[in-house]
């Protein structure tokens, strides 16, 4: 069996299959970590924008309290 296992590691074929395999496995690992960064500055912009948006409303009531 260890003899078969060694050959197989020396076949040109098997060693690309890895090698695309390696290859896939870093890109899929770039792209999921480009996407959580995504994801993150949109929570980030929606939250902000979520907290301005809703600002008009109590600074409106502050003025008409405070005159």
């Amino acid at each position: 069996m260890t003899a078969a296992k060694a050959k197989v590691y020396e076949d040109d074929e098997y060693l690309k299959a890895e090698e695309d395999k390696r290859q896939a496995f870093a890109y899929r690992r770039m792209l999921s970590a480009l996407h959580n960064s995504a994801e993150l500055r949109n929570t980030l912009l929606s939250r902000e924008l979520t907290r301005r948006v809703g600002r008009g409303d109590r600074e409106n009531r502050a003025g008409r309290m405070n005159a």
